[in-house]
């Protein structure tokens, strides 16, 4: 409810009510399928119980004739009010709260908070909960209403701050592998720099050669674990996001990736090559061209004799990543191969120089 001079906020814990009710009906069912189990029983009717009595309703009222913002959390068991001096309060805000389950998966989850000029924060719930548009919303009701500012700390604003992030760590990376000076191996008659530079806590090593280049467009080539597969439809558009960032990540500039954004996934490759590699492409056509047999083989060879062995899209350190570029081949992995491994990933770029020519 909100009015000229007063502003009311009701929260319920109907997701809490929710799981006591589960946690109830599931033991009673457990009860009645197996009386001699009747511990679980007492179990679970303790937990739901306790839940429902701890469970808090939450009511905020803001009150411009008395000045007062109060904070009241309500239970069957206990009560508390907070009071606040509107006068007091700069901003409010919602909070966000990630982390991950017992499955691994992230999970999101948020509350709203008021600043004060103390640069003191008072959240309204101790703890967090689901739900950003409804908070939100709220939360910006409540800033009109006392006149303030604040900016929501929602999922948008966390990941546009982590692609800013990561763009600047991606450039840093690409001026570092430019600007870095490189060693020089010569494999079969072919010649190679190898550039290093570290984004984040990960090394990356590129092996680069001029003695080809495509300047009719690019191809990206990651190696993929078996099984692993672009698919089509969402899939697909999932891992085109992956590809864009997987070629930030490795330090590819617009220079070597033209237009990326406008990329597409090539699928299927041949029967081959796809058990082991996903591709990217500025032009479906144009990337066909380049994978001609003699290039395919030497892939598919490498992709058998150092398969990777969790599907993972960048953070393997097995993982090889080939890009025809208009400026030249590079062949990238993650970390610090030894000597004898780097002399191997170089021979399958000669490989791919001499296949190139042969066209």
């Amino acid at each position: 409810m909100n009015t000229n001079e007063k502003y009311i906020y009701r929260e319920y814990p109907t997701a809490l009510w929710f799981f006591s009710g589960v946690v109830l009906a599931t033991g009673g069912y457990l009860y009645v399928k197996n009386p001699d189990q009747w511990v679980i029983l007492v179990v679970s009717v303790t937990i739901g119980l306790l839940i429902l009595l701890l469970a808090s309703i939450l009511i905020v009222q803001a009150d411009k004739s008395t000045g007062l913002l109060t904070i009241t959390s309500r239970s069957l068991l206990r009560r508390k009010v907070t009071e606040i001096p509107i006068r007091e309060i700069t901003a409010v805000r919602v909070e966000q709260s990630r982390g991950q389950d017992d499955d691994g998966r992230r999970q999101t989850s948020y509350r709203i908070a008021v600043d004060l000029a103390s640069g003191e924060s008072v959240p309204f719930r101790s703890y967090y909960s689901s739900g950003f548009s409804a908070k939100a919303e709220e939360a910006q009701e409540l800033r009109t209403f006392l006149g303030v500012s604040g900016e929501d700390q929602g999922a948008g604003n966390v990941l546009d701050a982590l692609s800013s992030m990561a763009v600047q760590a991606q450039e840093r990376a690409r001026q570092e592998l430019e600007s870095t000076p490189t060693e020089e191996r010569l494999i079969k008659g072919i010649r190679f720099k190898v550039q290093r530079a570290n984004i984040g806590s990960a090394e990356i090593t590129r092996l680069f050669t001029t003695e080809v280049t495509y300047p009719q467009g690019f191809l990206y080539l990651a190696q993929t674990a078996k099984g692993q597969s672009t698919g089509k439809g969402l899939l697909a558009s999932v891992s085109k996001t992956l590809f864009q960032q997987s070629i930030g990540i490795y330090g590819f500039g617009e220079a070597d990736t033209p237009n990326r954004e406008f990329g597409e996934v090539l699928s299927p490759l041949e029967p081959s090559l796809e058990t082991h590699f996903m591709a990217y492409c500025s032009d479906p056509e144009i990337a066909r061209g380049y994978l001609t047999p003699s290039v395919s083989r030497p892939l598919a060879a490498w992709g058998e004799g150092h398969p990777l062995k969790t599907v993972n899209f960048v953070s393997n350190a097995n993982q090889l990543i080939v890009l025809f570029s208009p400026r030249g081949l590079y062949l990238a992995v993650m970390g610090s191969p030894a000597s004898q491994a780097l002399d191997q990933i170089a021979a399958l770029g000669a490989d791919l120089v001499q296949a190139t020519r042969m066209r």
